[in-house]
């Protein structure tokens, strides 16, 4: 999945990361059925809690920066729509990952 060239490489064995990256490929999941099943603005906020809830579980106390830059960026996209809120929220989760 990550080779050593991957800005994720060094990551790949810790949980915390791993954890981030199993709720990273739910969210895809999410944008693949797209296709055929319209994303709704209720379905993007239960991923975003659920994607907040799991963000208080792994990111410790000393990278507890990430989880209120993250917070902070759901409210700059707010207005946006379904699929994008969800496309920039898988965006900004690769970028917390990468600082994990």
């Amino acid at each position: 999945m990550f080779n050593r060239f991957s800005p994720y490489y060094n990551n790949y064995n810790n949980s915390n990361f791993n954890t981030i990256m199993i709720v990273i490929n739910e969210g895809m999941d999410i944008l693949r059925k797209s296709s055929y099943t319209p994303i709704s603005s209720d379905m993007v906020n239960i991923w975003q809690r659920y994607t907040q809830s799991i963000l208080n579980n792994v990111i410790s106390y000393s990278n507890s920066n990430l989880i209120l830059e993250y917070n902070l960026f759901l409210t700059t996209i707010n207005s946006l729509p379904p699929y994008e809120r969800l496309s920039k929220s898988i965006e900004k989760l690769l970028e917390i990952a990468r600082k994990i």
